[in-house]
């Protein structure tokens, strides 16, 4: 009888704390869901555009809103909506326009009250006309000075063909001429720029050249004083993404302590590709690219820099990317600055560094298997995924079978893909205690 009545004990136990577990996992999973405010606008050919309809995902948790953009309380383009969401979660926006599905990307910022997410669409190019503007350094001008001008120009439509300075009476027709003023006085620089579309816009500025040396050293003539650092090459490169038949503008931010940078020679696969301090280039197939720049100061110092990246099979805009967004965590904390690799099969595609919260996004324009490699310190990890839309990848780097991110370390039916289980268990749980609770009241 004594055992009996301890067993019954026993499974009256075991009951209630079946029912504590699932109860108490519930109200964790409920309190990780957060109530975010999205908003954002959304322009077409760089005009905010109201009745568009946007669909909002969570790619984390797969929850989605859809919504329309209207006229208020902001202005034409806004829209605004609410998902659960937890910190660092990745919010994609689509909107589809003419057949063409166009999306972008942003992370969750618990500390902010409002999660901003834009889109800019752009399916008409040659619609607007370009704003000529430029710069030059040094900022003070003397005789005999290199002086390097920089094109600044804007275009919503980014199809700018031509270039056309007129300055001292030279005309140059490459994009950032260098010049050499031989007299000193008062100077007139005028640039004329045009898209496809034969729009046309004028820019000129006044420049004074001063007579002298400059005194050499620091104040950015490149003339006289005994300072001989070599230069820093550096350059980058727009757009980021490269897909074929894209004008890619590669711009010069080499620095130099003395400003004596004379010589700028550039190399496509090691063929020579010009020799001005900022190019422009076509790319007419697929594959990976590499590029070179080296400068070469007044003194002869040179150096180099050389950037790698793959050019993508996409015919304007009719191609929808996927993201594949990795997430990278050290003891449950987001890693910053984890060089994150992409590659497609042994080919090497593109990289990105991690940002502030872990979270890096890499691009392809076609579905398949890729490999993603992340490197941080003497650790390298790999993983491969198949691709058939937006996707995460997530590493933890280091993790520890204690660790807070481990779903099983706290509940053990925590993380169970079964549907419906812990339902069940419930079930089980109450059917248990009433079980016992019965026979007790038998008994008496």
């Amino acid at each position: 009888m004594e055992k009996k009545k301890q067993m019954s004990n026993s499974l009256f136990i075991m009951g209630l704390l079946l029912l504590v577990i699932v109860i108490s996992d519930c109200q964790l999973t409920q309190a990780s869901l957060t109530p975010v405010g999205i908003g954002g606008r959304v322009k077409v050919d760089g005009v905010y555009t109201n009745n568009l309809t946007v669909t909002i995902k969570n790619m984390n948790t797969g929850n989605t809103a859809v919504t329309t953009t209207t006229q208020v309380p902001i202005g034409a383009g806004f829209y605004q909506c609410a998902l659960n969401a937890d910190n660092n979660d990745v919010l994609n926006i689509t909107c589809v326009y003419n057949g063409t599905a166009y999306h972008n990307q942003s992370i969750v910022d618990l500390n902010k009250v409002t999660q901003w997410l834009n889109l800019s669409i752009v399916v008409m190019p040659g619609t607007y006309t370009p704003i000529a503007n430029f710069t030059w350094t040094p900022s003070n001008i003397y005789i005999g000075t290199m002086v390097s001008f920089h094109d600044t120009s804007t275009d919503v439509d980014a199809d700018m063909v031509s270039w056309v300075w007129s300055i001292g009476g030279t005309v140059y027709t490459t994009r950032n001429p260098n010049h050499i003023f031989p007299t000193s006085g008062l100077k007139i620089v005028t640039l004329t720029v045009t898209d496809q579309m034969s729009h046309i816009d004028i820019c000129s500025k006044n420049l004074n050249v001063i007579s002298g040396d400059g005194g050499g050293g620091d104040d950015g003539d490149g003339g006289g004083g005994d300072d001989d650092n070599p230069p820093s090459a550096n350059f980058n490169y727009n757009p980021s993404i490269v897909f074929v038949g894209n004008q890619v503008e590669f711009n010069d931010t080499s620095t130099d302590v003395d400003h004596d940078i004379s010589v700028y020679n550039w190399t496509v696969n090691n063929l020579p590709s010009g020799e001005t301090r900022n190019i422009t280039k076509y790319f007419n197939a697929t594959g990976t690219q590499a590029v070179k720049l080296t400068v070469t100061d007044s003194k002869g110092n040179t150096d180099s820099k050389t950037r790698v990246f793959y050019v993508h099979n996409l015919n304007d805009s009719n191609v929808t990317l996927f993201n594949v967004t990795v997430k990278v965590k050290i003891n449950s904390q987001g890693l910053p600055l984890v060089n994150v690799s992409l590659y497609n099969q042994s080919v090497y595609l593109q990289s990105v560094l991690t940002n502030n919260t872990g979270v890096g996004i890499l691009h392809v324009n076609q579905g398949g298997n890729y490999r993603i490699t992340v490197s941080f310190q003497s650790v390298s990890e790999s993983k491969n995924v198949t691709v058939s839309g937006d996707v995460v990848v997530l590493f933890n780097i280091g993790l520890q079978q204690n660790d807070s991110t481990n779903p099983t370390s706290k509940n053990p039916f925590k993380g169970n893909t079964v549907p419906g289980f812990e339902a069940l268990v419930f079930i089980a749980g109450v059917a248990l205690v009433m079980f016992v609770f019965k026979r007790r009241n038998k008994k008496r």
